[in-house]
C-alpha cells in the first residue's frame, strides 16, 4: 500500500511539474506569438516558476518523510497550486485581446495620419502648380511687354530665364514608372535633404498593381520617416546615405530600405522607433498576406502579394 501511495505522489509530482514548465513554455510562445512585452507577462512565469520550486522542495520533503499525514498535505498543495493556472490563462488571454486592441488602434491612428501625409503631400503639390501657373501668366506678360522695347530686350530675356529656373525647380523627379509615387518621393526627398540625408533609389514598378496606391505610398512614406527618426538621434551630423528599392514580380511586390545610421549608436532609441514603425507596416503587411523581415541589421524589407 505504501508503496502504491509512493508511486502514485510520485505521479503527481511529474504532472504538477510538467504542468509548471509547461505553462511557461506556453507564456513565452504566447508572447512572440502576439508580440507582447516582456512586462506583462513577467508576472506570470515568476508564478510558474515559483510552484515548480515549491513542487522540488515538498519532492525532497516527501523523500525525508513519508508518513500519511505528510503525503496527504502535499497531495493538496499539488493540488492547490495547479488550479490558479485556469485563472492565470483566462487573465492571459484577456492581455492578449487587449494587447490585439491597442496595436489595431496604433495601426489605424498611424494609418491615418500617413494617409493624411500623403494627401497633404499631393495638395501641396497641386498648390505649388497652381501658384506658378498664375505666377507664369503674369510673368510671360511682362516679359513680352519688355522684350518689345527693344532697349531692355536683356531685361526680358533675364526674366524669362528666371522662369525657366522657377519651372525647373517644381519639376517631379522621375523615380519610377508610376507618377503619384513619384510626386510622394520627390516631396520626401527634400526633407531627406533637408536632414543630411542623400536617397539612392532603385523603383520598377511597371504593369498593373493590385495594391493600393494609398498603402504602397505609406510603406514608402513611412519607412523614409522612420529613416529622418533614426537620423535625429545620429550622434554623427556628417551627409548619410539611405536607399529605397522597390521590385514588382508576377505574384510580389518587394519593398527594402537601407538604414543610414548604426542602430548600435542608440541602441534603445533606435530600436523603440523600429518597433514603433515594425506595427504599422506589419498592419499593411496582413492586409496583402505578406511579410515584414530584415535581411541584416540595417535593411529591413516588406512584401506584400500582388
Amino acid at each position: 500500500m505504501d508503496k502504491l501511495l509512493i508511486i502514485f505522489v510520485g505521479i503527481l509530482f511529474i504532472i504538477s511539474s510538467g504542468i509548471s514548465v509547461g505553462h511557461i513554455l506556453y507564456v513565452f510562445k504566447q508572447k512572440r506569438k502576439y508580440n507582447l512585452s516582456t512586462e506583462k507577462i513577467i508576472g506570470f512565469v515568476l508564478y510558474s516558476f515559483s510552484v515548480f520550486m515549491m513542487e522540488v522542495v515538498f519532492a525532497r520533503l516527501y523523500i525525508k518523510v513519508s508518513d500519511v499525514v505528510t503525503t496527504i498535505i502535499i497531495i493538496l498543495c499539488l493540488v492547490l497550486l495547479v488550479v490558479p493556472y485556469l485563472a492565470l490563462n483566462k487573465m492571459l488571454k484577456e492581455i492578449i485581446e487587449k494587447s490585439g486592441v491597442d496595436a489595431e488602434y496604433e495601426f489605424l491612428l498611424r494609418k491615418s495620419e500617413a494617409d493624411k501625409k500623403c494627401y497633404m503631400l499631393m495638395k501641396n503639390y497641386e498648390e505649388r502648380m497652381s501658384k506658378l501657373r498664375h505666377d507664369f501668366m503674369n510673368q510671360i506678360q511682362v516679359a513680352h511687354m519688355v522684350i518689345e522695347d527693344s532697349e531692355n530686350r536683356e531685361e526680358g530675356i533675364k526674366l524669362l530665364d528666371a522662369l525657366q529656373e522657377k519651372i525647373n525647380s517644381t519639376r517631379i523627379n522621375t523615380f519610377c514608372s508610376n507618377k503619384t509615387v513619384n510626386i510622394i518621393l520627390s516631396m520626401k526627398n527634400k526633407e531627406l535633404k533637408e536632414s543630411a540625408i542623400d536617397l539612392e533609389t532603385d523603383i520598377i514598378l511597371g504593369g498593373k498593381i493590385n495594391i493600393d496606391e494609398k498603402d504602397l505610398c505609406a510603406i514608402f512614406i513611412n519607412l523614409l520617416d522612420e529613416i529622418i527618426s533614426l537620423a535625429d538621434i545620429n550622434k554623427n551630423k556628417d551627409r548619410l546615405k539611405c536607399y529605397l528599392k522597390c521590385r514588382k514580380g508576377e505574384s510580389q511586390i518587394i519593398v527594402s530600405a537601407g538604414y543610414p545610421v548604426e542602430l548600435s549608436e542608440n541602441g534603445e532609441e533606435s530600436e523603440k522607433i523600429i518597433r514603433n514603425y515594425d506595427k504599422y507596416f506589419s498592419g499593411i503587411v496582413g492586409k496583402y498576406n505578406g511579410d515584414l523581415y530584415y535581411k541584416n541589421r540595417n535593411e529591413k524589407v516588406i512584401t506584400l502579394e500582388n
